[in-house]
């Protein structure tokens, strides 16, 4: 029923923007549906074949590799492997460990992809950094595969050098990053980055990957807590250049823990990107809709125990948010808190903060969170200009804590053009005044499932239960 709620009210948001300006710049939820089925996407686990020939150095792969065919599966044998550079060129070869995860790759190494209907799987690396500043691997080609690899503390003992860990180079298309383990990142640079250096789409798939154990740490620096530096993302899907373009990126069923690099655990920077499914927990940053318009993020789990943690910030346009459960965020900062709807700037840069309007933010929960909505945040010269708010439930005060406002707003940057449908709050006021219609104070009832998760006894208001993913989940590498 909440779903179908969401839809709806679409079309009021639609209205609304024709009633203010005169026309609807309002295309649609989720553009991926014009390309491909976000629903029918495969999220299982790669079922290792046999492999076809066994290969005892680097050396040996790479002659492999020139006379390989199709079909291959090539593998390396267990064992540790120093300053590797090896590009996997072979269309439809698959490279694997003998053993998954019984590979190391050591020392100043990195894999490039460079073919296509390539399968990289089983590899760890550890001890050293990437040869290349794009990271350990880097994939130039299309229609290829990393799955079940590790990427452990790969850092380079100058904290202050920025490298990526893996990257979607531009310009390449249909690739996954899935079942891999990304942890221990000391030195700046995106863990996963997607690169954009023209405006055509990417159609990526991201999932099932464990980030965790991200810090900032640089210089002077080492250890410090409130990270608000830039370049320390764990994952970015585009640039500001292309950031008005889309890229139709997937991502969904990763697992986030204690990723503490910086205010940006996701960075979008493109059109059209789907985030769902994912659970964030002990994180200081949010996911950050940070350029770029029409992307979804849907049922997404946070739970915050850092007071630099938070939810969702949203920047530029028709965004829908979506059956998100958040709990915990308690910072008061003007960035951070459930949901963010950000101020923006007078004819803003690629790089600067657009204009946040026609957002559906709908079925959404926010527990003993300090700001559950925070309006206006980055404190830009321009309020928010529209949303619709509808079927949300903010509760407040559970379980002994303290009760806060379920709205706070930056001076006078309230959103300008708000439709409230059936919220409710309790444990605390509202937060401003007059009290808008379809904002009431309520205390609904609450049933708490075994993740932890509070839900409405009804299931008429807020998200609906969630699976909460953790290590033991069906997320990174089989030998983490």
């Amino acid at each position: 029923m909440k779903r179908l709620l969401t839809v709806l009210f679409v079309p009021l948001l639609a209205l609304l923007s024709c009633v203010t300006s005169g026309e609807s710049s309002y295309e649609g939820p989720i553009g991926q549906a014009d390309h491909y089925n976000p629903a029918a996407m495969d999220t299982s686990p790669w079922e290792k074949p046999v492999y076809t020939k066994l290969v005892h150095s680097i050396q040996e792969l790479s002659e492999t590799l020139k006379t390989a065919d199709g079909g291959d599966v090539i593998a390396l044998a267990d064992g540790t492997y120093r300053d590797v550079e090896l590009d996997i060129a072979a269309d439809g070869v698959m490279v694997v460990a003998e053993t998954s995860g019984a590979v190391f790759i050591e020392g100043i190494s990195t894999i490039t992809v460079s073919g296509e209907n390539i399968i990289l799987e089983g590899f760890t690396f550890r001890n050293g950094y990437p040869l290349s500043s794009s990271g350990a691997i880097n994939v130039t080609g299309s229609h290829n595969r990393v799955t079940n690899c590790m990427i452990d503390s790969y850092n380079d003992e100058i904290l202050e050098q920025t490298f990526k860990w893996i990257s979607l180079n531009n310009k390449t298309t249909y690739n996954s990053i899935d079942h891999c383990t990304f942890k221990g990142k000391r030195s700046e640079g995106t863990i996963l980055v997607v690169w954009r250096d023209d405006d055509s789409p990417n159609y990526h798939h991201i999932y099932r990957n464990v980030f965790m154990d991200y810090k900032y740490n640089r210089g002077d620096d080492l250890g410090k807590k409130g990270p608000d530096q830039n370049g320390f993302e764990s994952i970015r899907i585009g640039t500001s250049q292309q950031s008005q373009s889309s890229s139709y990126t997937l991502v969904e069923y990763n697992y986030f823990n204690e990723c503490d690099g910086e205010i940006e655990i996701i960075s979008n920077k493109s059109g059209h990107n789907v985030y769902r499914y994912n659970t964030f927990e002990s994180c200081s940053g949010q996911l950050t809709l940070r350029h770029g318009n029409t992307c979804t993020v849907d049922s997404n789990y946070f739970f915050v125990d850092d007071i630099y943690g938070g939810g969702i910030r949203i920047i530029d346009k028709d965004h829908l948010i979506i059956n998100n459960y958040v709990e915990g965020a308690t910072s008061g900062s003007n960035n951070r808190g459930g949901i963010c709807i950000t101020s923006h700037q007078t004819d803003p840069k690629l790089n600067g903060y657009w204009e946040a309007s026609n957002l559906n933010i709908s079925n959404n929960t926010i527990i003993n969170s300090r700001q559950a909505f925070l309006y206006g945040s980055s404190a830009k010269a321009n309020p928010p200009k529209s949303a619709l708010f509808s079927h949300n439930l903010v509760r407040n005060g559970l379980d002994g804590t303290e009760e806060f406002d379920a709205i706070r707003v930056m001076g006078e940057l309230t959103v300008q053009e708000p439709v409230y449908v059936e919220n409710y709050y309790f444990g605390g006021d509202l937060g401003i005044s007059p009290k808008p219609k379809g904002f009431s104070k309520k205390k609904v009832e609450l049933i708490q499932a075994e993740s932890g998760q509070y839900i409405a006894a009804d299931g008429s208001v807020g998200a609906s239960e969630l699976e909460r993913l953790d290590l033991s989940s069906d997320v990174g590498s089989s030998f983490q």
